[in-house]
């Protein structure tokens, strides 16, 4: 199969780049330096199709939990060809339930044709998407872009399963594939519900308990132990069931950083910061490269060399691999980016704007080395669009003009050409803040082309006219005969007679000039006659230019450029001037001003802007740029129009709370090339001292038995923000009278945040039973300082009990001497029959409810486990006995039992010695 093409010449690339309808052959020499321009000929595009379409799979998730009812909706779903989306909040699990689904045997068995799985790009749009789809039944030639009604023929009655994992496709992106590919079945996941009635959609919740504790242990890679149980409990609940978090926080207690009783604790507080924990942990290399991923933001792939070269490292492979292993990062086609719930959290903490300045400065140089291998520029395709997003939001227009010439071209090889458009208009607006003309005629010559090769003939006219317009205003020679041959085969065949269209756009836009023309016309003349003889007839004049203004005003922007470039062919160079005067017919910016000069962080300020003439419809668009590009995030999509009739309009910019390092912000407004900027200075907070936030102990209350000079146990210190190694010291001491204690711990950079803190307390000479309170003060000093008194300080209190240390008064055993047969076993085992010992042990003085008792004997496997009972201060014990290897009838075996008491609410050191008692074994003869 083929289809008719044209070509284009990038560089030195020579590539198919799309189809005209009706055109036979076409012939033009370019040679234009620097530009992109169609070559004359045509090509047949070589388009085959696959004997068996390429099934694209991901790698197989077995430990799926949890997810047995979502799994059953898309299993009887998906073969009805109605769509399905699963979406839910970050880290619920929705790529692992796609990957999972796309595995599943009764998948397969469903659709035997061909099942596709793709991770959808940064900024991949729907036309990108579906070249890739058709490169997987259809061997394509490189550089040939389908146009979506072509893909829809090719793949009319294909059936395969398309799985996209594409959190960032809008409802629109996913209504273009599904109506492109009916016959196809879709599965999506997404942040957001987008299928009301014409899909099937289903939100993923938290995992219940019991899921939730089948994830911790198979992160654990064990049982949790008794003692972790409830906590573990706690830290599923407080995090809602999400898997990513759970996973994320329970490799912090695999690693051994923290316990779940510390977690479950801190995760309760209002103040509590996920990410702040997490980095708390980590090394410094591994918080640059986690910082970094943060500032460049969600969904953008990068390759572990240039984050090494940005984050100033020797290496960053095995840094990467190890955050990846720690569900911090996501690998996706050997490339990193961070997973997309820590990033808001983590941006408010860090300097992103020097982490952006940063790879702006490393890819501008890094794609200019490598500006003729199209392959390698793409591989960091992802991270460049980002940095050209940032760098147009924040005014800085060079940059984005210097990375666009250079992924523009790779985009339009590689056959990407959603992601081209994307790049031509943000070379476009940057050729508008810095006013070069060239380049935005370049930028819409090639937006042009583009559209041209898709068949998209209006907007083809639309930018190639301007195009046209812009250079030969400029007078750029060299590039003018290649935008009016493209425009020629929008306008023209080949053989010259004008080319049929399906709509009257032409013949309107004649009628529509016609009266403009003859006031155009009246007015030249009377423009002239006025130049020759100034009296006459000023009102005639006026009138006529009225009439012009209101004419003009009632044309489109593409009518209206259409006009002029008619004109110009029509009356030669001497219409030049008539173009340019008439573009400056439109309104003009002529100020911006501010509600305030001064704001604080946090607050907004309104923005004016005034134009010398009321706008149209089609004049109404203005653009608003910040030269901060968090100030624009944080206003969300400003409604950038000028209400039609109005010569002004008034939009409002928010400027973060945590915004620092900003005194002056630059704020400007674009209009008709025109650029007008306005300062405002942001009053800036001082930032939030260091200080301890909370003091507790990890236990809050000990139990400690008379006469036992020390207490050990752990003191928790949280700090309201991280801070380096050497800047401060945490000073403790106490305010009991009879406590002595004072320390100073240093604080490094391996610190968490709580820091643990290991208190040893001696305690007063002279004990009572009873409770005692000792009060802890913690304050942050400068490393180096004496303690002298503890200001700005937290106090933490530890209840301390003293008790009589239990004791074990005896064993008391119904019979010391066990008579039995020796040859008379219970069925099925080796016990004895009739080998019963009874017995029971007391405990003096103090007990718990918590309080065990264990008997164990001095020989090996002899005694069954014991059954044990506790009533009060009695412990009641009952055990057989074992026959082992060894035991004779001739000879009675002594055995020797020993009781052992734990209580583990009270301190080792005041458990009680052990007794023991012996029995003997004993045959009849």
């Amino acid at each position: 199969m083929s289809d008719k093409t044209f070509q284009k010449i990038i560089g030195n690339n020579n590539t198919q780049i799309g189809s005209i309808e009706n055109v036979e052959s076409v012939s033009i020499t370019y040679t234009c330096s620097g530009c992109v321009g169609v070559i004359a000929q045509i090509a047949q595009a070589s388009i085959t199709l696959r004997a068996k379409p390429i099934s694209k799979l991901p790698k197989p998730f077995h430990k799926l939990v949890g997810r047995n009812k979502e799994v059953e909706i898309a299993l009887n779903t998906l073969p009805t060809t109605e769509p399905v989306e699963f979406y839910g909040v970050a880290g619920i699990g929705k790529s692992v339930l796609l990957q999972y689904l796309a595995n599943h045997p009764h998948i397969s068995s469903s659709f035997p044709e061909v099942i596709i799985y793709y991770d959808v790009a940064y900024k991949e749009t729907p036309l990108d998407i579906l070249q890739r789809i058709l490169q997987s039944f259809y061997e394509v030639e490189k550089g040939y872009v389908a146009s979506e009604i072509q893909v829809a023929n090719f793949l009319k009655n294909k059936k395969p399963l398309i799985i996209l994992d594409s959190s960032g496709l809008s409802k629109e992106d996913k209504e273009i594939l599904i109506n492109t590919l009916p016959d196809s079945s879709f599965l999506f996941s997404s942040h957001e519900r987008h299928f009301w009635g014409n899909g099937r959609s289903k939100e993923l919740s938290g995992l219940d308990l019991n899921a939730s504790l089948e994830l911790v242990k198979q992160t654990l890679e064990r049982e949790l132990m008794p003692l972790e149980l409830d906590d573990a409990k706690k830290l599923c609940n407080i995090l809602e069931g999400n898997p990513r978090k759970i996973f994320q926080e329970v490799e912090l207690v695999r690693d051994g950083k923290y316990t779940f009783a510390l977690l479950a604790k801190q995760s309760e507080s209002n103040k509590f910061n996920r990410s702040g924990l997490i980095i708390s942990v980590l090394s410094q290399p591994h918080r640059l490269v986690l910082s970094f991923l943060a500032a460049i933001g969600i969904n953008v792939s990068i390759g572990a060399d240039a984050v090494a070269h940005i984050a100033e490292l020797s290496e960053s492979s095995a840094i990467l691999t190890d955050l990846a292993s720690q569900g911090l990062v996501k690998v996706v086609n050997d490339r990193f980016q961070i997973v997309s719930d820590l990033v808001n959290e983590m941006q408010s903490s860090i300097d992103v704007s020097t982490w952006i300045t940063k790879a702006t400065q490393f890819f501008t140089s890094w794609t200019k080395q490598h500006q003729d291998l199209p392959e390698i520029v793409l591989q960091e395709s992802d991270v460049i669009l980002r940095v050209m997003e940032l760098s147009i939001s924040s005014g800085n227009a060079l940059e984005v003009v210097e990375l666009g010439k250079v992924v523009e071209s790779a985009y339009a090889i590689s056959g990407q050409w959603g992601r081209w458009e994307i790049v031509l208009k943000w070379v476009q607006e940057a050729s508008q803040i810095i006013g070069d003309e060239a380049i935005k005629a370049f930028a819409l010559h090639q937006r042009g082309t583009r559209a041209l090769c898709l068949n998209q003939m209006e907007s083809a006219q639309k930018y190639l006219t301007q195009a046209l317009v812009i250079r030969e205003s400029i007078g750029d020679q060299a590039s003018i005969g290649v935008t009016k041959h493209n425009l020629n085969l929008i306008l023209k065949t080949p053989s010259g007679s004008p080319k049929k269209s399906s709509n009257n756009n032409s013949s309107l836009l004649w009628k529509s000039s016609i009266p403009i023309f003859l006031l155009v016309m009246i007015s030249f003349g009377l423009l002239r006659q006025t130049n020759t003889t100034p009296t006459t007839n000023p009102e005639l004049l006026k009138q006529s230019i009225e009439s012009l203004w209101q004419g003009v005003k009632s044309l489109s922007d593409t009518q209206l450029l259409n006009l002029i470039s008619i004109f110009q062919e029509s009356f030669g160079q001497g219409m030049k001037s008539f173009g340019g005067s008439l573009v400056n017919l439109l309104p003009k910016l002529k100020s911006i001003e501010l509600s305030s000069q001064t704001v604080k962080a946090g607050e907004s300020v309104k923005v004016r802007v005034v134009l010398d003439n009321p706008v149209t419809p089609e004049t109404s668009k203005i653009e608003l740029v910040s030269s901060n590009f968090r100030v624009k995030e944080a206003s969300g999509n400003i409604n950038n129009n000028i209400e039609v009739g109005k010569n002004y309009g008034e939009f409002e910019f928010s400027i973060p709370q945590d915004l620092q390092d900003f005194p002056e912000i630059t704020i400007s407004a674009i209009y008709n090339g025109e650029r007008k900027n306005v300062t405002l200075k942001v009053i800036k907070q001082e930032p939030e001292a260091i200080s301890i936030e909370d003091l507790r102990f990890q236990e809050n209350s000990i139990k400690q038995c008379m006469n036992k000079d020390n207490i050990t146990t752990n003191l928790e210190v949280l700090l309201n923000k991280s801070i380096q190694s050497g800047e401060r010291e945490i000073a403790l001491a106490s305010s009991n009278p009879n406590i002595i204690f004072s320390k100073k711990v240093p604080i490094t950079d391996e610190d968490t945040n709580p820091k643990i803190i290991p208190v040893t307390i001696t305690t007063p000479k002279q004990q009572t039973l009873g409770q005692q309170v000792v009060n802890i003060s913690a304050a942050l000093i400068p490393q180096s300082q004496n303690i002298n008194s503890l200001s700005q300080k937290k106090t933490a209190s530890l209840t301390i009990e003293y008790i009589k240390p239990p004791v074990l008064k005896n064993i008391k055993l119904e019979k010391k001497v066990i008579t039995v047969d020796f040859d008379n076993t219970i069925k099925g085992t080796s016990i004895y029959s009739n080998s019963f010992v009874i017995g029971t042990v007391e405990v003096d003085s103090f007990m718990t409810n918590k309080g065990i008792l264990e008997i164990s004997s001095n020989q090996k496997d002899r005694i069954s486990k014991p059954e044990i009972t506790s009533n009060g201060k009695i412990f009641k014990f009952k055990f057989s006995l074992q026959k082992l290897k060894g035991d004779s009838p001739s000879k009675s075996i002594p055995i020797t039992i020993t009781a052992i008491y734990s209580d583990s609410s009270i301190t080792n050191t005041c458990a009680p010695a052990p007794i023991s008692e012996t029995i003997t074994l004993d045959f009849p003869i």
